[in-house]
């Protein structure tokens, strides 16, 4: 009776060892996935920081293109009234001209 509860007793204590076993192999699977989860968190913490700067820079074109299309329609501006101006200036030295002439004729 004595051997048959040590025999027992020796298979619950290789059990337990057992047992113990086990559980650390799954602490350690566990603490191997959790440190996997937490690179792939700084990952993602990266891409929602890249995400980030990827919408500025978009909102930053976008403003860019619009002050460049105000840029061409003031330029656009600019050249009509230059070209206003010579044609004012051109007029302006016909005028000069003509009243040169008529100031001379009179003067003889």
């Amino acid at each position: 009776a004595l051997r048959t509860l040590q025999q027992q007793f020796t298979e619950v204590l290789r059990s337990f060892h057992d047992q113990r076993a086990e559980i650390q192999a799954m602490r350690e699977e566990m603490n191997s996935v959790k440190r996997e989860l937490q690179s792939e968190r700084k990952k993602i913490i990266e891409l929602q920081g890249n995400v980030s700067d990827l919408n500025d820079l978009r909102s930053t074109v976008e403003s860019n293109n619009r002050e460049r299309i105000k840029l061409q329609n003031a330029t656009s501006v600019l050249q009509e009234a230059t070209t206003k101006l010579q044609v004012d200036s051109s007029l302006l030295n016909q005028s000069s001209n003509e009243l040169h002439k008529k100031s001379s004729e009179l003067a003889v």
